[in-house]
């Protein structure tokens, strides 16, 4: 998965106006600010906690007090939203404050619930595999007698290629055996992933594909599968079928909470399995093949490498 970008947005309006610990993303501060008014210098987010009930971001916001009494903060009207929909919004009342010349920290928890990873992963899908993760909100603090509200807003944004692990597969030909896999593509359609499969007999005797599987592990989980049909594979000749793969809301959330404590990074493999028949229905074998290993990664709040 690759990030295209993880950017923080700080602005200082005077009016009203949102798992273990694992990465820190990159961030960019405010710039300038008014002598002796509070600014937001820096937002971080971080994982605190995923389960199959639910998950937790840690979003920290540093506080510059540039002047020479303390600046209390009163509340953070906030919101957190995952390629636009909002699964988190409220009003956080706080105690901290920040002395006067001093920096300072304000935390609060955004929460996603038991609902967020198959909405999120149908969202994902139906936008071509690109998400967008966006916390932000309205930090209200008090200096002396006035209180004024700080805007703030962190995104990141990101493109996924799942596809890749059932496309470009091949082992034709084959010395020791008839049968071998000729080719495989993949895309996504309204949410599904649609696979393409390609074998090739090289025998002299036609064959069937009599039925099989073809299934997608993310981690320890197999969470879609499609049944094979049945189809003719005669010989010196080639056989072609599509499956539609739907995934399961069930293991997709058995899957998550490993996935984020791992910082958002999965084994993921892709299998086929088929069941061969000699034309007058004699079983001719089983066959399977498996993607070569690879790795599943998400950029909500974790770098993903290029």
């Amino acid at each position: 998965m690759a990030r295209i970008l993880n950017s923080v947005l700080i602005s200082i309006l005077a009016f009203f106006g949102f798992l273990g610990v694992f990465a820190l993303t990159g961030l960019r501060g405010s710039e300038g600010g008014t002598p002796g008014q509070t600014t937001i210098a820096r937002v971080a987010t971080q994982w605190a906690g995923a389960s199959t009930d639910g998950s937790a971001i840690q979003v920290t916001l540093t506080l510059a007090n540039p002047g020479s009494e303390p600046v209390q903060a009163i509340r953070i009207n906030h919101e957190l939203v995952v390629s636009g929909m909002t699964f988190d919004q409220a009003t956080v009342p706080l105690t901290q404050s920040v002395p006067g010349g001093k920096q300072g920290t304000v935390t609060y928890m955004a929460n996603l619930d038991s609902r967020f990873v198959a909405t999120w992963w149908q969202a994902h899908t139906q936008n071509g595999e690109s998400s967008r993760l966006a916390v932000r909100g309205d930090l209200l603090v008090r200096e002396g007698n006035l209180e004024r509200h700080l805007p703030f807003e962190w995104t990141s944004e990101w493109q996924g290629r799942t596809t890749d692990l059932l496309s470009g597969l091949a082992d034709c030909p084959q010395e020791t055996q008839d049968v071998c896999l000729q080719s495989t593509s993949a895309h996504w359609d309204q949410g599904k992933l649609q696979a393409e499969i390609v074998l090739r007999n090289a025998g002299s005797f036609d064959l069937q594909v009599a039925g099989g599987s073809v299934t997608l592990a993310f981690g320890p989980e197999t969470v879609a599968m499609a049944t094979v049909p049945r189809t003719d594979l005669p010989a010196q000749g080639t056989a072609t079928f599509e499956v539609s793969l739907s995934f399961d809301d069930a293991a997709m959330s058995r899957w998550w909470p490993s996935h984020v404590s791992s910082c958002e990074s999965s084994p993921a493999q892709a299998n086929l399995a088929v069941q061969l028949q000699e034309w007058d229905g004699w079983d001719a074998g089983a066959m399977a093949w498996r993607s070569p290993p690879a790795t599943l990664r998400t950029a909500f709040l974790c770098e993903a490498p290029a």
